[in-house]
């Protein structure tokens, strides 16, 4: 089970990170995993740098 713990916005994105265990860190943004990491740190830092590096995210399809 997934537990909201962070909510950030960077770069017009709106990105959610999400407890799995203490090690195991989910960003999500627009309904699609985009990292992990094992810390919230991380996690965000790892979704800037994708982010940065020119990664697009579009939104998942229903």
């Amino acid at each position: 089970m997934q537990n909201l713990c962070k909510t950030f916005k960077y770069k017009g994105y709106t990105a959610y990170v999400f407890y799995e265990n203490p090690f195991h860190y989910t960003v999500i943004c627009n309904g699609r995993e985009i990292c992990h990491s094992t810390s919230i740190t991380k996690a965000e830092e790892k979704f800037k740098v994708l982010i940065d590096s020119g990664l697009k995210i579009s939104c998942r399809e229903l």
